[in-house]
C-alpha cells in the first residue's frame, strides 16, 4: 500500500461584495505526499466534517471531490458543508484519498485537521437572518425608538397606567372595560356593502351550551326604564334582526315576577306593527310569529287592542297563499277542554271570533269521533249558530231521508193484491190469486233547498226481502216540478231477489230546485204464484248541497 501524507497549507473563505448574499462554500489548499515524495496526477478526495479530533459525529455528510489534480504535491478545492455546519463550535476535517483511476476503498489520513477561525466566520454572516422569535430580551425605555445603544421604547396611548406592550395578535377575551361615559364601546364602519357589520359576536364551537350567546346585552336597572339590547334603524329596515338555520332567530326570556314580556314590540306609527314576523320560505311548516306557553293559564300568543273605539284588532293574521291560513290555532293536548283558537268579547255587540274570506270566513276541522269542527254554544235565549245574510249553511257530508216501506201507493194498472203491514214499517206484498206483475209507487217529498242552499240527490237505497221465486224486476225514478208530468231521472230492469234482509242501491244524482221537491220511485214486482211474496222494508235517499 502506498503511504499518503497530506499537510494543510491554507484555507480561504470566498467573501463576495457586501451587496450580494454570502455563500456557504470556502476554498482550501493542501499538500499530498506519496511515500515521502510530492504527489503528481489525478486523485479522488473524500472530506468529512467532525465535531471532535477523534471519534465524535460527522456534522454533515462527507464531500466527495473526484478527479482532483495534484501538481508537485499541491492541490486546491472548494468545500461546501452548507450554511448550518458552523455554529461557533470547534470543527475538524477528516480526509480520505485514492488514485483517480482507482475505484477501490479510500485511505483515511490521520490525524484529523483542525479548522482555524476563518470558516467559522460563516456563523457571523448568518447573524443577519436571526428571527425575532430568538430574541429573548430587549432594553425598554420611554419612546419606542431605536437609539445609539439599541434601546427600544414605546409611546403609550390612553390614560391608563400600564407600561406593557401588547402583541400584534393579542385579544381581549375575558376582559371587562368600565367607565362613566355614555357609550361603553362604540364601533363604526362606513361600508355600505351587503353584509357589512360594525360589530359581530360569534361562537365558533359547533356544540355550545344552551345559554351560550354570540352577543349579550345586559341592563342592571331595577325599574322599567332600562333596555338590555337596543337596535335602531333610520329607514325602513330592521332595528334588531335575528337569524337561525334551524333554531330561533330571536328569543326573549324574562323572570317570574310581574307582567313582563319575553319579546316586546311597540310602534307609534298609525300603520305600524309592534311585532312583525315574516316566514320567507315558500314551503315547509314555517311560522311568521310563533308563541308558546307552558303555563296552565298562559297564552302562546296574546294580542290586546286597548283602544275603546274603532276597528282595532288584538291579533290579526293575513295570508296571500291560495291554501294558506291567516290565523291557525292548534291545541296538541289529547284531553281536557282545550281550544285551538279561542275568542272572547265583553261587548254586547262584539264578536268572539270573526272570520271573513272569499271562500271561508271561518273553517273548523276535527278528527275526533265525537268532536266538532266548529262548536257554537248558546246560553239562555241565545242561538248556538246563527246564519245571517242569505242564511246559507253548507256541509259536504250527505243528509239522508228515510221512507218506511208502508208508505206506498198502488199503481192503477195493477189489480188489488193482498198485503199486510210488517213490524218496523215494512210492507209484505202477496197476490191473492194467480200470479203476475204488480207496480207500486213511493212518492217522496224532499227539501229541495237546505238552509238556503239548493240540494242534490246523491243515491237511492232500497231495503227488501223476497220469497224463493218472487222478485223485483224494474226500478224507475221520476222528478216532478210544479204542474209537470215528471222527468225520468233513473231506470233499470234488473231482477233482484233475496231470502234474507238486504238492500240494493242505484246511482241517483239529480239537482233539485225550489219547485222540484217530489221524487216518485216506481217498483215492478213479480209473483209466480199466490204463495210468493216481496217485502219492502224501507228506502233511503241521500241529499247533498248542489
Amino acid at each position: 500500500m502506498k503511504a499518503f501524507l497530506a499537510v494543510w497549507v491554507a484555507i480561504v473563505l470566498n467573501l463576495p461584495a457586501l451587496s450580494a448574499p454570502l455563500g456557504s462554500a470556502f476554498t482550501y489548499q493542501g499538500r499530498l505526499s506519496v511515500s515521502g515524495s510530492p504527489a503528481n496526477g489525478i486523485y479522488d478526495l473524500q472530506i468529512a466534517l467532525f465535531d471532535s479530533a477523534t471519534g465524535g459525529t460527522a456534522v454533515v455528510p462527507a464531500d466527495l471531490l473526484e478527479d482532483t489534480p495534484v501538481t508537485n504535491g499541491l492541490f486546491t478545492a472548494q468545500l461546501n458543508f452548507g450554511p448550518n455546519a458552523f455554529s461557533g463550535d470547534a470543527r475538524w476535517l477528516e480526509i480520505a484519498v485514492r488514485p483517480g483511476s482507482d475505484v477501490g476503498p479510500f485511505t483515511t489520513l490521520t490525524p484529523r485537521q483542525p479548522l482555524t477561525a476563518a470558516p467559522n466566520a460563516l456563523f457571523a454572516a448568518n447573524a443577519k437572518n436571526i428571527s425575532w422569535s430568538n430574541v429573548t430580551a430587549v432594553a425598554v425605555g420611554p419612546g419606542m425608538t431605536v437609539g445609539p445603544d439599541n434601546v427600544f421604547a414605546a409611546n403609550f396611548a390612553g390614560s391608563g397606567t400600564s407600561n406593557t406592550v401588547a402583541r400584534s395578535d393579542h385579544n381581549h377575551l375575558g376582559q371587562t372595560w368600565n367607565g362613566a361615559g355614555t357609550v361603553g364601546l362604540g364601533v363604526e364602519t362606513s361600508s355600505g356593502a351587503s353584509g357589512a357589520t360594525a360589530l359581530i359576536g360569534r361562537i365558533t364551537d359547533t356544540t355550545p351550551g344552551i345559554f351560550s350567546v354570540g352577543v349579550r346585552g345586559a341592563n342592571l336597572s331595577t325599574n322599567s326604564a332600562g333596555i338590555g339590547v337596543l337596535g335602531t334603524h333610520e329607514g325602513a329596515g330592521f332595528g334588531v334582526w335575528g337569524n337561525s338555520i334551524s333554531g330561533m332567530g330571536v328569543v326573549g326570556s324574562v323572570g317570574t315576577q310581574g307582567a313582563n314580556h319575553g319579546v316586546y314590540g311597540e310602534t307609534s306609527s298609525t300603520r305600524g306593527n309592534g311585532v312583525g314576523g315574516y316566514a320567507r320560505a315558500s314551503s315547509g311548516t314555517n311560522y311568521g310569529v310563533y308563541g308558546e306557553s307552558a303555563s296552565t293559564q298562559g297564552r302562546g300568543v296574546y294580542g290586546y287592542g286597548t283602544a275603546v273605539s274603532g276597528p282595532n284588532v288584538g291579533v290579526k293574521g293575513v295570508t296571500d297563499s291560495t291554501t294558506g291560513m291567516g290565523v291557525q290555532g292548534y291545541a296538541t293536548a289529547n284531553s281536557g277542554a282545550n281550544f285551538g283558537v279561542y275568542g272572547v268579547t265583553d261587548s254586547t255587540n262584539g264578536v268572539g271570533v270573526f272570520g271573513s274570506g272569499g271562500l271561508y270566513g271561518v273553517e273548523g276541522r276535527t278528527a275526533y269521533p265525537n268532536g266538532a269542527g266548529v262548536l257554537g254554544l248558546g246560553f239562555g235565549s241565545a242561538a248556538a249558530i246563527r246564519a245571517a245574510g242569505n242564511g246559507i249553511i253548507q256541509s259536504t257530508a250527505a243528509t239522508f231521508v228515510f221512507v218506511a216501506g208502508g208508505q206506498f201507493t198502488l199503481g192503477t194498472e195493477s189489480s188489488e193484491p193482498g198485503w199486510g203491514m210488517m213490524v218496523g214499517g215494512g210492507t209484505r206484498f202477496q197476490m191473492r190469486s194467480g200470479g203476475g206483475e204488480r207496480i207500486i209507487y213511493y212518492p217522496i217529498g224532499l227539501p229541495a233547498v237546505l238552509y238556503g242552499q239548493p240540494a242534490n240527490t246523491s243515491g237511492l237505497t232500497i231495503y227488501f226481502k223476497t220469497s224463493a221465486n218472487a222478485k223485483i224486476t224494474a226500478t224507475t225514478v221520476h222528478k216532478y216540478t210544479s204542474g209537470s208530468d215528471g222527468i225520468l231521472v233513473y231506470s233499470d230492469s234488473f231482477d233482484r231477489t233475496s231470502l234474507t234482509d238486504t238492500s240494493y242501491g242505484v246511482f241517483l244524482s239529480t239537482p233539485l230546485a225550489g219547485d222540484e221537491g217530489i221524487i216518485n220511485i216506481r217498483l215492478t214486482l213479480s209473483f209466480p204464484s199466490t204463495s210468493e211474496w216481496v217485502q219492502i222494508n224501507g228506502l233511503r235517499i241521500g241529499l247533498t248541497y248542489n
